[in-house]
């Protein structure tokens, strides 16, 4: 705490954010126990996985932007003083949910043949 006052940080830096936490974990954990199970359950039994590597790219793309972004933010944690550096990882973070945004979107769209539950024939037969 006595670092970040001798740094000058902003007061959003200094007031301790119990929501903040909170909000990240019920965020993070909704991921992490919701959305990727339901994702991989999709891919796994929904899909040929020749059809995934698009999407694949597309996710490792935006990941790539996210730990770059994060690279940058660790070299000035907290965003004390803000550099050149932070804003970096602000523009890193912005592409890592527009890639995310664009990725999901185009493979919920994705109807080729064979994609579909309607091109499946037969009884528990899975696509």
């Amino acid at each position: 705490m006595r670092a970040i006052r001798e740094a000058q940080a902003g007061a959003e830096v200094l007031c301790p954010d119990k929501w903040n936490n909170l909000t990240r974990l019920l965020d993070r954990g909704t991921c992490v126990f919701v959305v990727f199970p339901s994702v991989l359950w999709f891919a796994l039994w929904r899909r040929p996985w020749q059809q995934l590597l698009p999407f694949i790219a597309a996710f490792g793309a935006a990941w790539l932007s996210c730990a770059i972004g994060i690279r940058y933010r660790d070299q000035h944690p907290c965003g004390v003083r803000r550099p050149v550096t932070y804003g970096m990882f602000m523009v890193f973070h912005e592409l890592w949910h527009w890639l995310l945004f664009l990725a999901l979107t185009a493979n919920a769209l994705d109807r080729r043949a064979g994609s579909s539950p309607q091109s499946c024939t037969g009884a528990g037969h899975m696509c």
